[in-house]
């Protein structure tokens, strides 16, 4: 398949929606950072907000005057996390869980279009690991917001499945960690990598993070070598 990395490049420059598809731990929140990354929002906000957690704190409908002081809560939160997305990226994380009232004020975030020259004041990137079609067939999504963020979509298989990213993936995680000790990116040899793409990684992105983050750590001498990976990555060899 076309590497997830050479789609961001090509998409980074739009300012289009952008809708990411794919199972638990498959690096969707992980791919959103990266496109707001290599886009030219990156001097501004990238802001998620979990949708499942605003589900929770509101009925899936309710009458504005009747309304109870956690149902405005949640809509605040949704407004006030939006405002401080102006100008960068807004992750929409399990989209599908967004109760209908606000798939509406989600609808106008995302209508945004050009005019007169001016750029659309916030990207909007939402992830899901549901079937939005048969969201909306069952009445529980709304079909216009699903065309309106569908304009471009990004399916992500398990890792696994997409051999091309792992290497990517590994040196953007070595990377970050990297900056945010304050360390030297340290090398990766040979041995590793040939564990790396062996590795059937279950648990997706996350695994991998937590992997290459130990190599980090107990790497030697600026090189990171199998005996820094976790024994199970290290005995796929």
């Amino acid at each position: 398949m076309l590497s997830v990395f050479r789609v961001l490049t090509e998409v980074a420059g739009h300012d289009v929606p952008v809708l990411l598809r794919g199972e638990s731990g498959t690096g969707k929140s992980v791919v959103a950072r990266a496109l707001h990354q290599t886009s030219s929002r990156s001097a501004h906000a990238f802001v998620t907000v979990d949708c499942s957690a605003l589900a929770s704190s509101l009925r899936p409908s309710f009458r504005a005057d009747l309304a109870t002081e956690a149902d405005r809560a949640g809509e605040h939160d949704f407004h006030t996390l939006a405002a401080a997305a102006a100008g960068g990226t807004i992750l929409l994380q399990e989209i599908a869980a967004l109760p209908a009232r606000l798939q509406a004020e989600t609808l106008r975030l995302a209508a945004e279009t050009r005019r007169a020259g001016r750029r659309p004041r916030t990207r909007v990137v939402a992830s899901t690991q549901r079937d939005l079609e048969a969201a909306v067939a069952s009445g529980q999504f709304r079909k216009d917001l699903l065309f309106r963020l569908n304009v471009v979509e990004i399916c992500l298989p398990p890792l696994r499945e997409r051999p091309e990213d792992i290497l990517p993936l590994a040196l953007h995680f070595l990377e970050s960690f990297a900056r945010t000790e304050g360390v030297t990116v340290p090398d990766i040899t040979a041995r590793v990598q040939r564990a790396l793409l062996a590795y059937a990684w279950p648990g997706n992105i996350r695994e991998m993070r937590n992997a290459v983050q130990r190599g980090l750590v107990l790497s030697v001498n600026g090189a990171l070598d199998v005996d820094a990976l976790p024994e199970r990555v290290a005995a796929a060899l």
